[in-house]
């Protein structure tokens, strides 16, 4: 069993529909909370990151996500979809606007 001696950090995870982001704060400095940026070069200051995945042909293994996975070029397969998976989150509620790989269901 763990005690709050144990933690060292906390992590904040949004998990959004359309885009996803986190922060940490160490408890030695819980007001110095660190807000990751994905910012590459033009896109310095972006908070969030697209909430988008690339499976490899088997859909098993994660190739890409968030604006990599959008920058990856589709390779064209039965098994995958034409372009990466985006709004995955909605299969959460059974009822997902998008189309899954046959290989994926939700709980993948």
């Amino acid at each position: 069993m763990s005690s709050s001696y144990d933690i060292r950090v906390v992590v904040g995870v949004d998990f959004g529909t359309t885009y996803s982001g986190f922060a940490y704060a160490h408890k030695s400095n819980p007001n110095d909370v660190q807000v990751y940026d994905y910012g590459k070069s033009h896109h310095r200051g972006w908070f969030k990151t697209p909430t988008v995945i690339n499976y490899d042909d088997s859909c098993t293994n994660v190739m890409s996500w968030g604006l990599s996975a959008l920058a990856t070029k589709p390779r064209g397969s039965s098994l995958r979809p034409s372009k990466p998976i985006e709004l995955f989150k909605l299969h959460l509620l059974k009822r997902g606007t998008t189309s899954l790989p046959d290989a994926l269901n939700y709980k993948d």
